[in-house]
């Protein structure tokens, strides 16, 4: 701000008819701004990258848990009718909650969930954006019941048994 403040200045004491020496600072200026800019940009997705990522490490045995339980650990795998993909079987609906709340997952398309280290960032953004107490609190419960039923999974008496079936991957290993 200082700086664009400063260039101000400059340009407003020179004479009214902009002379090459003006022009030449205003393009600066806008030179500047738009790489300030970009660069702000960067470091907010680089930040919500690094907040995932400590999220990922805080709750890593129940993302390895869920690995388990929805595919074995194929990394491939295509479950529900082709509707579900990777390790962690991520619907391409839940993908789209996670990318519109966090910019920084936004660089690749749904099918990069076969990437295990993308489908583990999806599955807590996703987390971050709709049980955020349960994944501070690391309430696994919470977390693995809405992984497979969703936003209301953890309210579903269908989910109770897939919780059961985590749990006692978590008690095992």
């Amino acid at each position: 701000m200082l700086t664009k403040f400063l260039f101000t200045a400059i340009i407003s004491a020179c004479t009214v008819q902009p002379n090459s020496y003006q022009l030449q600072i205003e393009a600066t200026l806008k030179q500047v701004t738009g790489s300030m800019s970009e660069l702000y940009a960067h470091i907010d997705k680089m930040e919500d990258l690094a907040l995932i990522d400590a999220y990922r490490a805080r709750v890593r045995e129940l993302l390895d848990a869920l690995i388990q339980i929805e595919s074995s650990g194929n990394d491939k795998a295509v479950g529900d009718k082709g509707k579900a993909l990777g390790a962690l079987q991520i619907h391409k609906v839940y993908w789209q909650d996670a990318v519109e709340r966090f910019q920084v997952l936004r660089d690749h398309d749904y099918e990069f969930v076969l990437n295990r280290e993308y489908a583990e960032r999806i599955t807590v953004a996703y987390w971050m954006r709709y049980a955020s107490q349960a994944l501070a609190d690391r309430d696994f419960e919470t977390l693995a019941r809405m992984h497979n039923g969703g936003v209301t999974g953890p309210k579903k008496k269908a989910t109770l048994r897939y919780w059961k079936r985590v749990d006692a991957w978590l008690k095992k290993n």
